[in-house]
């Protein structure tokens, strides 16, 4: 059973699940939810920008956010646009994070939005003598010092929005018991195997030391994918501030992030089961691909109707 709740300006709340159809919840993570959804005419709210929404279904929590956009056409219902919370994060604005971690500086940049906080996990890793960020999405920037501590420790981190709170977690901790397989509960998907993007067999990272006037060199290679696959070269210049021990860390850490096959799992279409959420770790299993692994969900759409419920995943093998 679908439940749709509005807060209107006033702070009344009403429940318009009887005027609610075709929702659908598209789950991220690294930015915001976003939730449509038509409301057939109705005497009773018609919903205006800023107003909270709700979507449960079968008392599950799947999206509290904002109306952000209104539409519609001579003949057919209007059609409502919510995000989640994490859409406040499109500003663009300046800050400093030096010698802080990833999870203190989201922790910094939920406190000045307004947003509301729920889990926040030690990323651990101090991000040194990070250059500032200057007029840039602060999203982003949450996602660049999540992106710097796994290339530099190998650890996953991400950031969402759960039901209007917002949280990071190490997908460590989010290991979900679902099972999804070819045989029983996945009824279609898209796979592809590439070395074309992001697949790196030798990192080759380059320090000015200013004190002896030179150019220290670092390189991590793989010799055998490299006769496999022909050299596929990351180059990167370090800032002065990072030392050789770190800069021989990172290097090795990048090697074994990208000397690797590039493999995406699209459009999974999952039956019988509403768990499915982005920043979970799922166990798929799909022979023909010869996948029977943990796999990170990063996007998921849920459609709802009040007798139905279908999702459609993506998955990132991490």
């Amino acid at each position: 059973m679908l439940e749709a709740m509005l807060t209107a300006e006033d702070g009344n709340i009403y429940d318009i699940s009887q005027v609610v159809e075709a929702v659908d919840f598209t789950d991220n993570i690294n930015q915001a939810g976003i939730c449509t959804f038509n409301i057939l005419p109705n005497d009773v709210v018609t919903p205006a920008e800023g107003n909270a929404i709700s979507i449960k279904y079968d008392n599950d929590p799947y999206f509290k956010g904002y109306v952000f956009k209104d539409s519609f056409s001579n003949r057919d219902p209007a059609k409502i646009t919510a995000y989640d919370q994490l859409r406040y994060l499109k500003a663009k604005d300046t800050y400093s994070f030096k010698n802080k971690t990833a999870s203190q500086a989201a922790r910094q940049i939920f406190s000045d939005f307004g947003l509301k906080v729920g889990t926040v996990e030690d990323t651990g890793y101090n991000l040194g003598g990070l250059s500032p960020f200057d007029d840039k999405v602060v999203l982003d920037m949450i996602s660049d010092c999540i992106n710097l501590t796994l290339r530099n420790t190998k650890k996953y981190f991400y950031i969402k929005d759960e039901f209007g709170l917002a949280v990071l977690r190490n997908i460590e901790s989010t290991i979900s018991s679902l099972l999804v397989s070819t045989g029983s509960t996945i009824s279609d998907y898209s796979y592809e195997r590439s070395i074309d993007d992001e697949t790196y067999n030798q990192i080759k990272l380059v320090r000015d030391n200013k004190d002896s006037g030179k150019r220290e060199v670092y390189i991590s290679k793989d010799s055998s994918t490299i006769r496999k696959w022909g050299l596929l070269q990351y180059y990167e210049k370090l800032d002065d501030s990072v030392n050789p021990e770190q800069a021989k860390a990172k290097s090795d850490a990048l090697l074994g992030l990208k000397n690797k096959v590039q493999q995406k799992l699209t459009g999974v279409e999952v039956l019988g089961d509403k768990t499915v959420r982005a920043g979970y770790m799922v166990f798929v299993e799909i022979p023909r691909a010869g996948i029977k692994k943990y796999l990170l969900c990063t996007k998921a759409v849920h459609s709802f109707t009040d007798v139905s419920h279908t999702v459609k995943a993506d998955f990132k093998l991490v």
